[in-house]
């Protein structure tokens, strides 16, 4: 129960959990505690956490110049919700990916879905829509297909399976 606990949720579980696991003599309580650690709202927030670093998640760019320390994007913890939740609600990867991508496709009116394109939102960069749009492609590529596209950019390479033409 102690790995499980750990491994879902990233909690020790309680003396009462281990407890009840050990009293209970069911044929089925092994699989029973797994699904009650996964059932956990912390199951989400535990496993989000792996994600959000893999889909660049950061609620603010950074410090800046004098007092004005924030170049973020107020509203980039609806996204990190989103996340949570949908792992939560057990929402298909695949899934997960078209609505990061293109959920006002996908769910127009959807206000719950359209979250999911803070993935989009994360990197604007206001005064240049050019830097903005290759930051996305570069980090899309990252994270879904494990590639690096930037030199695609500007020129080909011998084995890169992206060549300047396909960019």
């Amino acid at each position: 129960i102690r790995r499980v606990s750990l491994s879902l949720t990233g909690l020790t579980p309680s003396p009462s959990d281990v407890a009840a696991y050990l009293d209970d003599k069911a044929p089925d309580a092994y699989s029973r505690m797994v699904e009650r650690f996964l059932a956990s709202p912390r199951y989400g927030e535990r496993w989000a956490r792996h994600w959000m670093d893999v889909w660049r998640y950061s609620d603010w760019y950074g410090w800046r110049k004098g007092k004005d320390v924030r170049n973020s994007h107020q509203y980039m913890w609806r996204w990190r919700d989103w996340i949570v939740e949908s792992l939560n609600e057990d929402k298909g990867y695949d899934r997960m990916i078209g609505e990061m991508v293109a959920a006002d496709e996908l769910a127009p009116g959807d206000a719950g879905a359209i979250r999911a394109t803070g993935y989009l939102a994360r990197n604007y960069y206001l005064f240049n829509r050019t830097t903005w749009l290759d930051d996305t492609l570069e980090h899309t590529g990252k994270a879904f297909l494990g590639l690096t596209l930037n030199c695609a950019k500007c020129h080909d390479h011998k084995y890169d399976p992206v060549d300047m033409v396909d960019y």
